[in-house]
């Protein structure tokens, strides 16, 4: 959870002081040749960060059941839960910084859509111990 909040955090505030500079006058960026090209590529990238992360997360999740102890299951699925977290991550900052590069607010929309997505993705006791197949209070 903890580290969960961190990545949420970097992104929720790399993408306000991209607003604030961008809407602020600060920062004077403007590429309307690339605008085009972004309006495809990131909303492209956050659906398949999304897609590709949740196919790995769940073969990784698949792999941690078959596992003896539940502290191994546990270790597993943090590797596969950051794996799914860094391929949404990563096109969201990628919007993000598109966004400050072209200065069109419809690219932090797109951000902002992603990160949705990751709030989403917060992980729960219950769903964790759920998805194990593991008794909630070992967790």
């Amino acid at each position: 959870t903890i580290l969960f909040i961190a990545l949420l955090a970097g992104q929720i505030i790399f993408a306000a002081v991209a607003f604030i500079l961008v809407s602020g006058g600060s920062i004077q960026t403007s590429a309307p040749e690339l605008e085009n090209i972004f309006f495809i590529l990131v909303p492209s990238l956050i659906i398949a960060g999304r897609l590709a992360g949740t196919a790995l997360f769940k073969k990784k999740v698949q792999e941690a059941i078959n596992t003896s102890t539940a502290q191994e299951k546990l270790n597993q699925y943090r590797a596969a839960f950051i794996t799914r977290c860094a391929l949404l991550e990563g096109p969201v900052l990628f919007a993000i910084i598109a966004y400050f590069i072209t200065s069109k607010i419809e690219l932090l929309a797109f951000a902002a859509g992603g990160i949705l997505l990751f709030i989403m993705m917060k992980p729960v006791k219950e769903k964790i111990a759920n998805e194990l197949n593991i008794p909630a209070d070992e967790i």
